[in-house]
């Protein structure tokens, strides 16, 4: 996602499937952003075979640039066997350049 500068609010959203063929419960889920509680309450959650769950957060950029980050959840299943992931994602708040309008006025404005 892109904005231009000022930038603003980036929303992400991080979607966990559990793709093997039992229960798992997640034992972490970090970002290099601070998460939400959302994200955080879905720790010690436990997914069925085949189950989707997702949280959102928000993050604030202004200055121009590209803002990368890396989200990584861990699971385990019943015999406490684990398995992880991450994903990265960018956004990038683009450079605007500056503007300026420029009035000139005299008075008075006829000369006799």
């Amino acid at each position: 996602m892109t904005l231009p500068e000022p930038g603003g609010v980036f929303t992400y959203t991080l979607s966990i499937h559990n793709t093997s063929a039992e229960p798992v419960t997640i034992m972490a889920l970090t970002d290099d952003n601070a998460l939400s509680a959302e994200c955080l309450a879905l720790i010690n959650t436990t997914l069925a075979a085949g189950a989707s769950t997702s949280c959102t957060y928000t993050v604030s950029h202004s200055d121009a640039g590209s803002y990368s980050n890396t989200a990584s959840v861990t699971v385990a299943d019943n015999t406490n066997n684990t398995a992880s992931d991450s994903d990265i994602e960018t956004v990038t708040v683009t450079n605007v350049l500056p503007t300026v309008d420029l009035t000139k006025t005299a008075a008075p404005s006829d000369a006799a």
